[in-house]
């Protein structure tokens, strides 16, 4: 933590690097069954107000805490929410999340909220992977992507790549103030959304 007390996104990423290395120890949790866990985590909290710490925790017990049974109305999430929090979704070398089309920001924020970007962000991630699972289908020959039934590329499917990838690519869109109400100490709901979003494609 820092010298006030305030648990900031370097230690979020100092929690993250402890969950990779502890699945690396214990390697028996997918990449699956920690999306389902943190969703049962999510569920237990989602009352509680976003933070860096709270995020930690969610990462902490996707490791740790018994996933979530596969709902089979999830099936029906078939695509990316917009997230109209993130702020610089036009550069292409960032990785991040596509560019999202309507140009009102503010009038795209009022028609959702950050707890339901994340929130679908996360059903989003947990149905396309189980539908990979379940087609049969398999990582591209040269072994760097694997394109999901639906026409979606994950570039990570492995959990403790997954995390890496997330964790170094979420340095740059916090320090450079492009995701709205995100900084070294606080956050949204929309900043975990991106992190979970670039553990599918940060190279």
């Amino acid at each position: 933590m820092s010298k006030a007390g305030t648990f900031t996104v370097e230690d979020f990423a100092g929690a993250v690097e402890e969950v990779i290395e502890a699945s690396r120890t214990f390697p028996s949790r997918s990449l699956d069954e920690f999306l389902r866990a943190v969703w049962a985590s999510f569920s237990r909290h989602r009352a509680k107000a976003p933070s860096w710490f709270l995020f930690a925790q969610l990462m902490k017990e996707g490791l740790s805490a018994p996933p979530a049974q596969y709902d089979e109305t999830w099936s029906g999430v078939t695509k990316y929410p917009a997230n109209p929090w993130f702020s610089r979704p036009d550069l292409p070398e960032s990785r991040l999340p596509p560019p999202f089309g309507n140009k009102n920001l503010d009038a795209e924020r009022r028609r959702t909220t950050e707890l339901q970007v994340f929130e679908q962000t996360l059903l989003f991630l947990i149905s396309d992977l189980h539908s990979m699972l379940r087609s049969g289908s398999a990582p591209s020959i040269d072994g760097f992507s694997w394109d999901s039934p639906r026409g979606h590329r994950w570039q990570h499917w492995e959990l403790v790549e997954f995390l890496d990838a997330a964790e170094r690519g979420l340095w740059k869109p916090v320090e450079d103030g492009w995701i709205v109400r995100a900084t070294a100490d606080r956050c949204g709901w929309a900043a975990l959304a991106v992190f979970l979003h670039l553990g599918t494609v940060y190279e």
